[in-house]
């Protein structure tokens, strides 16, 4: 998990076996700090922490040591006066290729993984992409494969979704292309990604309760009412 003030922390996920219905604990919070993102993986990812001047630093998440719930955590990024960090996401090289940077004002981009050399936590980081008037400040950072869609929601309330490959793939420190078009001063609020895997699982799903909802329709054949019927219309040489 990480803060908007650049902490970091990794807990195991059985420190949440009871949850209180009024909650627990996950980490303290110090000054004007908010939890920001959570991503669960199995110890052995790398992540990417992206800040909202456009900033990004990939690191082993074996840097970050375990802690328990009441932990601050670590520094993960060194930010810069006045920056803040946007989103956390865990790199899985074996199922997904690029990072997906959107910004406030509807711009975003795909960037390779290797644009992003591996550093060690709490580095400034290199420049993720271009946060100028034109695309505004990072609002989300996450990593995505080939069949992935997007959902991007608007403070107004507009939601759009597009698959990622719709998306421009360029380097870092670029200003990407328009993802969702927005009006007047409306900004993106939020973004999601749907994983292909996710889509295929529901697709099968449909289509089983689809094969099942047919065969239940088919009319079933009418049945003889005695053996005297079967022997009178199917039989007659029998008398």
């Amino acid at each position: 998990m990480t803060t908007r003030n650049g902490y970091v922390k990794r807990t195991a996920v059985q420190e949440f076996d009871n949850i209180l219905s009024t909650g627990i604990r996950a980490l303290r919070l110090e000054g004007d700090d908010k939890l920001v993102d959570v991503e669960i993986t199995d110890g052995n990812h790398e992540v990417v922490l992206g800040s909202r001047d456009g900033m990004a630093i990939r690191f082993p998440e074996t840097e970050i040591r375990p802690m328990g719930r009441p932990a601050r955590g670590v520094h993960g990024i060194d930010l810069r006066d006045g920056d803040k960090v946007a989103g956390l996401a865990a790199i899985d090289s074996e199922n997904q290729e690029w990072t997906l940077t959107i910004t406030e004002n509807g711009y975003g981009k795909r960037t390779g993984f290797n644009d992003y050399r591996v550093q060690s936590r709490n580095g400034k980081g290199l420049i993720d992409i271009d946060t100028g008037d034109r695309n505004g400040p990072v609002i989300a950072v996450e990593t995505v494969a080939m069949g992935d869609h997007l959902l991007v929601t608007s403070d107004t309330g507009q939601i759009m979704r597009t698959n990622v490959t719709d998306i421009s793939v360029v380097g870092r420190n670029t200003k990407g292309v328009k993802v969702m078009e927005l009006e007047g001063r409306d900004r993106v609020a939020s973004v999601d990604v749907i994983r292909a895997e996710t889509m295929e699982d529901d697709e099968s799903s449909e289509e089983a309760e689809e094969a099942e909802e047919a065969e239940e329709s088919e009319p079933e054949l009418e049945q003889p009412e005695s053996d005297d019927w079967i022997a009178d219309e199917w039989h007659p040489w029998c008398e």
